[in-house]
């Protein structure tokens, strides 16, 4: 996965400061990797509040936004009381998805993060997606496309080497109901073996299906062979049936 340039149109772009908070920091100083997803949801949500698509909007119209694809390369970590800006743009895809690009940087104008989502809508009564064209304005199916990294199928994990068995609790619920796309990812994150000195630096994210409150799961990792560093792909599954709702690849380097 290489850097690439994005192309941006400037009227489309929604620039969002933060400060890592305590709160959000790890015992190493450094803010947690999976707050930086955080950042990005609320940043894309302000945003298309901004735009009247937002959650909130979308759900009165038995809508909703679920996200499929996350494609993310971190460079370095901030760490607390650092200021940072986030921006993030979007553009319709193929008519059906929703991409959505981010850039992080510090006060200093240093690259932290970059990297894009897909989403769909959902049609929450038949549980079907729903072109672009059916629930968003028009002026906002005409977006100029970015050109960067694409989304990939990940393989499944065949021979898992570690696993954790997590309960899904209220506070990993989003808005609708389901457990946020973020808490996945803490999931997998959390269940690298001695990860204290390692960050990411590369994630991408493949969810298949969504699950609910009371449910129990498993996050299995298996190393990936062929790769420059410690590489892994997880697969997050519901215990009770073994559905697979999340693959992942997650490649770590040393904390910086």
């Amino acid at each position: 996965m290489t850097e690439t340039p994005a192309r941006k149109d400037d009227s489309n772009i929604y620039r969002r400061p933060f400060h890592v908070r305590y709160s959000e920091t790890g015992s190493n100083g450094f803010i947690k990797p999976v707050k930086v997803f955080d950042y990005c949801q609320d940043a894309a949500m302000e945003h298309a509040d901004k735009l009247g698509v937002s959650s909130v909007h979308l759900k009165a119209r038995d809508l909703a936004w679920f996200v499929v694809r996350y494609r993310v390369r971190l460079f370095a970590l901030p760490r607390w009381n650092q200021g940072l800006i986030l921006q993030t743009w979007r553009y319709p895809q193929r008519g059906l998805y929703e991409i959505r690009c981010y850039e992080l940087r510090d006060d200093e104008e240093r690259l932290l993060m970059q990297g894009r989502s897909a989403l769909v809508i959902i049609d929450t009564r038949r549980k079907r997606p729903v072109r672009l064209r059916h629930a968003l304005p028009a002026e906002q199916l005409t977006a100029v496309p970015d050109e960067g990294d694409t989304f990939a199928d990940l393989p499944a994990v065949t021979h898992p080497e570690f696993e954790q068995l997590f309960s899904i609790r209220k506070q990993d619920l989003d808005f609708n109901g389901h457990v946020n796309n973020t808490v996945f990812i803490g999931w997998a994150l959390e269940n690298m073996p001695g990860s204290e000195s390692l960050m990411p630096s590369e994630v991408e994210v493949n969810y298949l299906s969504d699950i609910e409150f009371g449910r129990t799961v498993m996050a299995q990792g298996q190393s990936l062979a062929h790769e420059t560093g410690p590489a892994f792909l997880y697969r997050i599954a519901d215990t009770r049936d073994n559905r697979e709702t999340t693959r992942m690849r997650i490649a770590w380097k040393p904390l910086q």
